[in-house]
């Protein structure tokens, strides 16, 4: 099962002086935590689509349960690049996995 947890505000480090608004959940054992930039998302192939949230999510539950967040990572880098191909990368990509154990 996929939660999106959206949130919207400044990007972090632009300024010390921003309120981010903090949300709690509980996660268990075997849970991904995933934290990406809209770098991501953006990519963009030859033909001007976007990788997109749909393929990210994709990625994530097309993957082995026993995949480590480090075997994560290197999936969507891995699914992300084969898309692109010679595409724009428009954005800064910034990805973060925790996975429970």
């Amino acid at each position: 099962k996929v939660e999106a947890i959206n949130l919207e505000g400044a990007a972090f480090g632009l300024s010390d002086r921003l309120h981010f608004k903090s949300i709690k959940r509980k996660i268990s054992q075997g849970d991904v935590l995933m934290c990406y930039s809209d770098g991501i998302t953006e990519a963009r192939n030859i033909n001007g689509e976007e990788f997109g949230i749909q393929r990210l999510v994709q990625s994530v539950t097309n993957t082995n349960n026993n995949a480590t967040a480090r075997g994560l990572y290197k999936i969507i880098c891995s699914e992300t690049e084969r898309f692109t191909k010679r595409g724009k990368l428009i954005d800064d990509i910034t990805l973060m996995i925790v996975k429970v154990k």
